[in-house]
């Protein structure tokens, strides 16, 4: 990055405060551990979020904090200097720091980044002037929970609460019951933003306002409700459970990086990825590693700078060459803030498969549940339509036993697809960036006249050309070893036979119902990406497309695949 002379008539910043490194001395690094001269990653997560903000009236969770701000400032003045920097000419003490427009006037959090202002002034992010107002922001309210931002505007999940227990009878139902819980969960002080049904209306996801009730609802996890009914049943209160399935790592540091696939191996795998990151060092010797920490199947882990996290964040083949061979599944190193953001911590692997087979089984045993309590209310009308109903239990339980023995049969499979799947996302990573180096050969051809670098030019297309030939070629085969191996049998709950109709129990004792197929959720706008988020996505897939297609015009499989 180019040196930057400041003027001197432009308000200076204090000097970068890096996290502490540690003390150890590392080894110096392979030669191959140095920046590519390809575009460097963006700066992304130097941002703040401010959850449990009460919006004023009239204004946004934004403005509230801006005001509250300001408010200080001028009723303290000897202590203005706690919540700005000593910048001379500059008595705005918002000068240094941008709040990001809320998206709804209801929102109860906000994002605040550095100032574009302060930002000219120095030639790498500052998040050490985003972490001196932490202190100040729970001072003027300690409500406000400011932490580092975990993911893009809409699209932090801290606030998710899956909904299960519903009726089961279609997404218009299941969003008329969620009204129900909403308002129930408003007599008990709980707000809630807002809320959607899945398609099949068993499940659905509520949105709540402040992280205190969040805790509150996991804590209790779950909540007896009485959902309407139809006219010819009896209503009865519904336990319906609360959980949050929807996967985020809160940073606690700016520019967090993560590293997956490592749920398999012992703890001593931290040591080994420790001891590989201290081997990033600047050109004092001095290592660039922060620290470290493991959360679920992710080793979480810091540099003391962003210059560090770009070294780390490009050295994918200094990865592959001394982290692969002692953690073969191991997945090279990503921003949290990314990951978050496109919500690809759970992974469609055999062991999802699995856990949706045991949900299959849950709503086979609720079913059964249901029949048998139906069956205790109705012992008055008659020993004959009691064995009727107990016939229909022993045919649940009857593919129950199916399903456990097809499930025995998954989980051995999973153990020989794991690897492969590891191995497939891998493929695919090398193939995006294959095409990236691709397209940046292809924009220096055009622009370039010479004939002996148009030379070197078309070598490196012809050798680009024959890698990303390999990478689909193993990317089919991969795939083809997974279907094979996988190709889980459909797992579907047991439906009870249906009673003939009775009239003695046409009023008291409804049929038991078919438990409908469950329906994979289709992403909308209600989920929090917008209409530009999803066409910008499908734009960018089809330029991928467009070009390899001008480049490699007779590999038309290539091409599909990319």
């Amino acid at each position: 990055m180019a040196a930057h002379t400041p003027d001197p008539t432009i308000p200076r910043l204090p000097p970068y405060r890096a996290p502490p490194a540690f003390t150890e001395r590392p080894p110096s690094p392979s030669q191959q551990n140095g920046l590519p001269n390809d575009t460097a990653p963006a700066a992304y997560g130097c941002e703040l979020i401010i959850r449990d903000v009460t919006p004023i009236s009239g204004l946004s969770a934004a403005q509230t904090v801006e005001a509250a701000i300001k408010a200080a400032a001028l009723n303290k003045p000897d202590a203005s200097t706690k919540y700005t920097y000593t910048l001379p000419s500059r008595a705005d003490p918002l000068w240094h720091l941008t709040f990001l427009p809320t998206r709804a006037p209801t929102d109860t959090y906000c994002y605040a980044r550095v100032s574009k202002h302060v930002s000219a002034l120095d030639t790498q992010p500052r998040p050490d002037l985003l972490e001196d107002w932490f202190e100040p922001l729970r001072a003027l309210n300690p409500q406000w929970k400011p932490a580092w931002s975990p993911a893009r505007d809409g699209r932090d999940k801290s606030m998710w609460l899956k909904v299960s227990g519903l009726s089961g009878n279609g997404k218009d139902a299941g969003k008329a019951e969620l009204a129900l819980v909403a308002k129930q969960l408003d007599a008990m002080r709980i707000k809630v933003a807002s809320y959607w049904s899945m398609d099949s209306g068993r499940d659905g996801t509520l949105i709540l306002c402040y992280t205190a009730d969040v805790s509150r609802l996991l804590q209790q996890s779950f909540l007896d409700v009485v959902l309407p009914t139809p006219a010819d049943s009896r209503p009865s209160p519904s336990r319906l459970v609360f959980t949050q399935p929807f996967v985020q790592v809160q940073p606690e540091g700016p520019f967090e990086m993560a590293v997956r696939g490592i749920s398999q191996y012992d703890y001593t795998v931290k040591h080994t990825l420790d001891r590989f990151f201290k081997k990033f060092h600047d050109n004092n010797g001095s290592t660039r590693f922060s620290d470290s920490r493991i959360d679920g199947d992710a080793y979480i882990f810091r540099m003391r700078d962003w210059e560090g996290s770009q070294y780390v964040l490009k050295s994918t083949q200094f990865f592959d060459e001394h982290v692969k061979p002692s953690v073969p599944n191991a997945i090279y190193p990503r921003l949290v803030y990314d990951i978050n953001s496109e919500n690809s911590w759970v992974q469609r692997t055999p062991a999802s498969a699995i856990r949706d087979a045991g949900g299959h089984m849950q709503t086979a045993l609720d079913d059964i549940h249901a029949a048998v309590n139906s069956l205790r209310k109705d012992q008055t009308a008659g020993f004959a339509a009691l064995d009727r109903r107990v016939g229909s239990v022993e045919q649940a339980f009857e593919g129950l036993t199916k399903n456990m023995v097809t499930l025995t049969d998954m989980t051995v499979k999973a153990q020989h697809s794991i690897f492969g799947l590891h191995l497939r996302g891998q493929l695919a990573d090398d193939r995006t960036r294959l095409l990236r180096q691709l397209d940046r050969v292809i924009s220096e051809r055009l622009c370039t006249t010479d004939a002996a670098v148009l030379d070197d030019l078309n070598a490196e297309l012809k050798s680009l050309h024959t890698e990303i030939r390999a990478v689909n070629d193993k990317l089919d085969l991969a795939d083809k070893a997974i279907t094979d191996s996988m190709a889980p049998p459909s797992i579907s709950s047991p439906q009870p036979r249906r009673p003939p109709p009775t009239p003695a129990l046409s009023a008291t004792s409804p049929p038991v119902t078919p438990t409908p197929k469950r329906k994979r959720h289709q992403p909308t706008a209600a989920d929090g990406f917008s209409a530009t988020t999803r066409e910008e996505m499908v734009t960018e897939d089809e330029e991928e497309a467009t070009v390899v297609h001008s480049v490699l015009p007779e590999d038309t499989e290539m091409t599909n695949a990319s």
